[in-house]
């Protein structure tokens, strides 16, 4: 197995999980774990590298330890729901379902244009969907929010477990005679 088969799978599990998470939690709780996970990751990396450098007698970064602090306080304040940022972020994360399922419906109607029609259709579903519901999410509000991120989750692990079907599937080589 190739190195861009790996990365297709591995992208596809996480779509999968992504899409899992936010079906179950809603997308503004599944965003704030995600950038709590990358504050708190950010934050211990920046920390070790201080200490690396204290232990090997290097130079300390006052700005790194600030940076540290701020981001492993952020993380834990989005875990403990002290902290919303996805609450700020969720009208353009909307906007974003509705520019991504725009942009599967063009990558399929390429898709179709280059003869792939199977996985051009699936595109193109795909993106009409994200683009409904995304337009029905702007038009109905609060009343349609948690079939929303249901319908999204859903749709963003179907579309991970397809996305590693496209992945490990081998086009069929076509012999000229």
């Amino acid at each position: 197995m190739n190195n861009q088969k790996v990365v297709g799978i591995v992208d596809g599990v996480i779509l999968i999980v992504v899409g899992i998470l936010i079906a179950i939690f809603g997308g503004q709780a599944v965003m704030n774990i995600y950038f709590g996970v990358a504050a708190i990751i950010a934050g211990v990396a920046l920390l070790a590298l201080q200490i690396y450098a204290l232990i090997k007698n290097l130079p300390l970064s006052i700005g790194s330890f600030i940076a540290s602090g701020a981001l492993i306080a952020i993380a834990i304040a989005l875990f403990v729901g002290k902290a919303d940022i996805a609450g700020a972020l969720i009208g353009l994360l909307i906007a974003a379902v509705l520019g991504g399922g725009a942009g599967l419906i063009l990558y399929g109607i390429l898709a179709i244009a280059k003869k792939r029609v199977v996985p051009g259709i699936i595109y193109i579903v795909f993106g009409a969907l994200m683009l409904t519901f995304g337009i029905c999410e702007y038009v109905i509000g609060a009343d349609f929010d948690r079939v929303f991120w249901i319908t999204i989750g859903v749709l963003i692990a179907v579309y991970g477990v397809f996305y590693i079907v496209v992945t490990v599937a081998e086009p069929k080589k076509v012999s000229k005679k």
